[in-house]
């Protein structure tokens, strides 16, 4: 489901990748970043980190729950390929400790809870681009896996 809707539009847009198993939800989000964005889609680990081989990013989006890898994984491996751009994940779940910690670390940036309307998800993605936070390098990328194992150990104990 990789494609670009304003692959025509100017180069003074800022693009951002849209990563999301959910093809009713890709689309919604597509449907509202386009105007303003050149929005990159990916259905998937794969074919996010194809997509990003030959695109600038400025920003990305990522659903947390997804076959072969969650949304973390998805953002480590962009930035291990130099990518060191904001990112938020897209989850439906609140409640979600991997993801709350790798927050307050600053691994992401924000957190985007469905539903959401269309505002929220243009203020959020606005404010990620406006903040200009990103983290990249092999260090962060290992220090969120170790809290990762640790967070997922707890989680395990009855």
């Amino acid at each position: 489901m990789a494609r670009s809707p304003d692959s025509g539009a100017s180069s003074t847009k800022k693009t951002i990748l849209v990563v999301d198993d959910d093809p009713i939800c890709l689309r919604a989000m597509v449907r509202v970043l386009s105007g303003e964005f050149s929005v990159l889609t990916a259905d998937g680990i794969f074919e996010a980190l194809s997509r990003c081989s030959s695109n600038q990013l400025s920003a990305i989006l990522c659903d947390y729950d997804m076959p072969f890898s969650d949304g973390l994984q998805v953002i480590s491996s962009i930035r291990s390929m130099g990518h060191g751009v904001p990112a938020a994940i897209v989850t439906g779940a609140s409640g979600n400790v991997q993801v709350q910690e790798a927050l307050r670390k600053g691994f992401i940036d924000d957190v985007i809870y469905k539903p959401f309307g269309a505002e929220e998800l243009m203020r959020a993605v606005r404010r990620m681009l406006e903040s200009g936070h990103a983290q990249s390098g092999p260090g962060r990328e290992a220090d969120l896996r170790t809290d990762a194992r640790c967070v997922d150990a707890r989680d395990d104990r009855p």
